[in-house]
């Protein structure tokens, strides 16, 4: 098992490819709007190395698709 702090990064790389994915439909604008929003909060949070923020952007970005 991997650490968050392994993980987290791991996930916005996969999340940036679902992104591109989004941004390749006109269906998928709106999507990646939020997609966006939660990355750059997930890309902040393992800035800043903050536990309970890493925690929250993780579930977050495992609910994306």
């Amino acid at each position: 098992m991997s650490s968050l702090g392994e993980a987290l990064p791991e996930l916005i790389v996969e999340v940036k490819e679902i992104l591109r994915e989004y941004e390749s439909i006109p269906e998928g604008a709106f999507g990646a709007v939020l997609i966006k929003e939660s990355l750059r909060k997930a890309e902040e949070a393992n800035r800043l190395q903050d536990v309970e923020l890493m925690m929250i952007a993780y579930q977050d970005l495992e609910g994306i698709e």
